[in-house]
């Protein structure tokens, strides 16, 4: 997990890209990206994928959701809200009661939005990370809303493996902000309004735009390899001590 250094910011964790190519090449993901791409259809993704953890935000983001096809009602029918989460610490009451609210606010967003013909958020609870890298492949928008969070591989392995030149939406307090925040659509993660414009606006974006974004995310992501990482951590805590 990323600590703050002596400016306040976030060291995030880097990845290894070789090593998710890999992973996004076996028959078991190659299978699950086929029977995704024939789920969505000619559907816009946007796609989320969390922690079942209360600072994820995953709430505010089913809100933003909803005020989009609420405000944008273009977009009824047209997009797909796929949210996938990996339960968390499950024993804790805490931890299970926002479970079920986020499960209680899809539910109620499918009730209120859809016409019938579409299910607009489809939310899967499981531990299936070879789903996670099917779906990486083929988002139109990732969303990455957390209230704080140091740790941002989500926000580092999606465009990475996107087929799709997916647009980042990525909150101003996430930890990877600072590396990719300029490559990114910058969203302040308690405005649910602005968040929902923040997703109007990726969906739209134009192909070319798309295209320079995740090109700069890449580069980003790339510059940082795990060794160095390691030795940028070093570095900070040997000014901790120092100090």
């Amino acid at each position: 997990m990323g600590r703050a250094n002596g400016a306040g910011r976030y060291l995030s964790v880097t990845i290894d890209p070789g090593s998710l190519r890999e992973v996004a090449a076996t028959p078991e993901v190659r299978t699950k990206r086929r029977t995704l791409t024939r789920h969505v259809g000619d559907r816009r993704l946007v796609l989320r994928v969390d922690r079942t953890e209360p600072s994820k935000n995953v709430l505010r983001g089913l809100r933003s959701f909803e005020d989009l096809l609420r405000r944008h009602a273009h977009w009824r029918g047209q997009v797909t809200f796929l949210v996938l989460l990996n339960p968390s610490r499950e024993r804790l009451p805490e931890y299970r009661a926002y479970t079920e609210e986020c499960l209680r606010t899809a539910e109620q967003v499918n009730e209120r939005m859809t016409d019938g013909s579409w299910t607009p958020v489809e939310v899967r609870v499981e531990d299936d990370y070879a789903e996670v890298v099917a779906a990486f492949g083929l988002y139109d928008v990732l969303l990455v809303n957390p209230l704080l969070d140091g740790m941002n591989l989500v926000a580092k392995e999606g465009p990475m493996l996107n087929r799709k030149d997916g647009v980042l939406v990525l909150s101003r307090n996430a930890g990877a902000f600072d590396e990719l925040g300029r490559h990114a659509l910058p969203v302040d993660p308690l405005d649910v309004t602005g968040t929902a414009d923040a997703l109007d606006a990726a969906l739209r974006m134009p192909a070319h735009e798309r295209a320079r974004r995740v090109r700069g995310l890449r580069r980003a992501i790339r510059a940082r390899s795990p060794g160095n990482w390691v030795e940028q951590q070093l570095r900070e805590l040997g000014r901790g001590i120092a100090a």
